[in-house]
């Protein structure tokens, strides 16, 4: 990257990798992250993806599939919200137009939700 070789780790949850790749330089053994959407790599202690303040973010369920879920959230953003690997104790009902909320520690920056780590889906009125 940028012509640097890092050696590169994903986080890896049920079945696929989510938040973002954690670099490390082998020159000197600083730790990195790295997610599509950056210019460059970001050192890890400044990375808010790790941060373990709970957000929420509610949203209509506009699809479905085995693995995730698409939310059209209150401030127009649409997002792919894995639900494998996450607590839906309460979510009773996923039918379009169901309004859902997000529990979530990290970032999530518009659509993107790659430093997000989501821990609970449920119905809301």
């Amino acid at each position: 990257m940028n012509g640097k070789a890092y050696q590169a780790f994903s986080i890896w949850g049920e079945d696929y990798s989510v938040g973002p790749t954690v670099l490390v330089d082998p020159a000197d053994g600083k730790v990195y992250t790295w997610v599509a959407s950056d210019s460059a790599p970001m050192p890890a202690a400044q990375d808010k993806a790790f941060d373990k303040t709970p957000h929420t973010i509610t949203g209509i369920m506009e699809d479905g599939a085995m693995m995730s879920i698409t939310l059209k959230t209150d401030d127009g953003a649409e997002l792919m919200v894995r639900r494998v690997d996450v607590d839906t104790t309460d979510l009773k009902s996923m039918v379009i137009g169901d309004r859902i909320k997000v529990t979530y520690t990290g970032v999530i920056k518009g659509n993107d939700m790659s430093r997000a780590f989501v821990t609970k889906l449920e119905n809301v009125k």
